[in-house]
């Protein structure tokens, strides 16, 4: 389950829990309205699956970081692959020597569609 699975089809907000295996976070509820009903995440859509994690610090490690998109706008191109857990890992956590933060960037092309 990621954080956006909770936005509706109209693009508001949903409710529910966060189910990592690693940390469970509080139930929560907005009621909010999106400009951009239709947003897509790049990394699933170029890769066919969200990143395994993108923050790892002490027992916490899950996916917190998207990059979206408007499919009517943009079209994904590429991005660049993200560590496996085994080599985030080797100093411990992040953030570390090799990544200087606690998030990994996440970086994609895209291209405007005219």
């Amino acid at each position: 389950v990621h954080g956006y699975d909770y936005l509706e089809e109209d693009g508001s907000s949903g409710s529910g829990e966060n189910k990592s295996e690693v940390q469970e976070s509080p139930s929560w509820s907005m009621d909010i309205e999106l400009p951009f009903p239709n947003l897509k995440s790049v990394y699933n859509e170029v890769l066919g699956n969200e990143p395994e994690f993108t923050n790892l610090a002490g027992t916490f490690c899950d996916t917190l970081d998207y990059i979206f998109y408007t499919h009517s706008l943009l079209k994904p191109i590429s991005v660049v692959p993200l560590p496996n857990k085994e080599t985030a890992t080797i100093n411990t956590a992040l953030p570390s020597i090799v990544f200087p933060s606690d998030h990994l960037a996440l970086i994609a092309d895209l291209q405007l569609v005219i």
